[in-house]
């Protein structure tokens, strides 16, 4: 199979609440569950994209604090 959003990606896991294929880039834990960035946003407040920017207001803080 390959990811919903990369098409060239292979998937690892497919989103726990959607059931999207995802790939590893894609696939954001949720209390050990797979879950894509759509069904994530309102669930983990996630922030950016998700390649490089922090996944969630926690991790951003972070970053910025040291």
């Amino acid at each position: 199979m390959k990811c919903h959003y990369h098409p060239t990606a292979d998937s690892v896991s497919k989103c726990h609440k959607c059931g999207k294929d995802l790939c590893k880039e894609c696939s954001v834990d949720y209390y050990g569950k797979p879950i894509c960035a759509e069904c994530g946003m309102p669930l983990l407040g996630l922030l950016g994209d998700m390649h490089g920017m922090p996944r969630t207001s926690i991790e951003k803080n972070k970053q910025t604090q040291g």
